[in-house]
Order: C-alpha cells, then structure tokens, then sequence
C-alpha cells in the first residue's frame, strides 16, 4: 500500500528546502508523487503556482468547500489579513507513494482520511536561533520585506506544534538545523525503510 510522507515543522525549519530536494532527486523524484497545497495567501517572488502551492482566491477555495473538496483548512490573521492554508481532496497513487508539507492539523486530518497506517511523520527541528535567522534571510529576499509576518509566524507555531501525537502513524524526527544535505540524507534513509511497506 502507498504511504503519504508528511513533512512537518515550524516556520523557517527547511520543509520547502528539503521538499524541493526530495521531488528534484532523479530516484525519490520518481517514487514520491509530490501533493501540492493551497492557500490564498499572496506569492513570493520565488515561488511558481502548482510547484509551492495552488494559488487561489477565497472565493475559489469557497467553492472547493461547497464541493465538498477540502479535507483540512487553516485560517491564520495575519498582519497583512486573513490567510487560508488547505488540503484539497487527492488520491494517494496505487504505484508510488507521495509526499505533502503540511501541519500538525493537517496531519491528523489526513489520518482520518486516508488512514493512519498509510502515513509517515517526518518532524523536521533546528533550534529557534536558526529558525529565526533562516526566516529573516529568507524575508529579506523579498521586495517589501514583512519582518512583522515573520515574527507572528514564530510566535504561533509554539501553539501550533503543541500536540505532536499522532496514533497509529509512524512517526520520525529529523533534525534540520544541521545542513539541508544531512536532512536529506535522514529523509532517504527513512523512505528506504517505510516505503510501500
């Protein structure tokens, strides 16, 4: 059976990095068919629709819920206004197994539907320092740098990763304050042990 392999973390832990390593690599590349999510939160400058997210309006996620197409939604106010991040109802491949960046809520509702037992936990963790200045060099990049976005974003991923439980997922810790080619390694080495098992 194919597994879903969840990358969690805080804000400025190297999901995105480590996520683009993963569906680049010639090997995992081809066995883990990324799911992208959505959000109506405005594009950075770096990032491509479909590749980082699925960019819609609110009124586009409205009709996906009326549809009965999200399987988990957050809200976050933010200092630029209200922000949706979602999972939108995807099929897990029958030959390959897939991979999603998402949060502890998003996980726990992707259980549900798909079944714990088809999940993989990978919590990716670096201390606050390098949280903090990975998320500031990464901001600064940006044409109107929002260094108050940066901070709430911080700030609320302490309540957001409170409760890392996860029954009957396996579950895995990767820590990512080390560089992104350790991390990939730990991911790999976990993939060769929990896929399609």
């Amino acid at each position: 059976m194919a597994k879903l392999f969840c990358l969690l973390g805080k804000s400025g832990v190297g999901k995105d990095t480590l996520f683009k390593r993963i569906v680049d690599h010639p090997e995992l590349g081809a066995a883990l068919t990324p799911v992208v999510s959505h959000t109506t939160r405005p594009k950075r400058e770096d990032e491509a629709c479909g590749v980082h997210y699925h960019f819609v309006s609110e009124d586009q996620m409205d009709k996906l819920e009326r549809q009965g197409k999200i399987i988990e939604k957050r809200r976050y106010n933010t200092v630029r206004g209200v922000w949706h991040y979602f999972t939108a109802v995807f099929e897990l491949p029958l030959c390959s197994d897939a991979i999603i960046i998402t949060t502890t809520q998003g996980a726990k509702k992707l259980a549900e539907k798909i079944g714990a037992g088809n999940m993989v936990i990978i919590n990716l963790t670096a201390n606050d320092k390098t949280r903090l200045e990975r998320s500031i060099l990464r901001e600064s990049g940006q044409a109107r740098p929002n260094y108050a976005e940066v901070c709430r974003r911080y700030l609320a991923d302490e309540q957001d990763f409170a409760d890392l439980d996860f029954p009957g997922c396996a579950v895995f810790e990767i820590d990512a304050g080390r560089n992104s080619e350790d991390s990939f390694a730990d991911f790999k080495q976990i993939w060769g042990r929990m896929s399609l098992t």
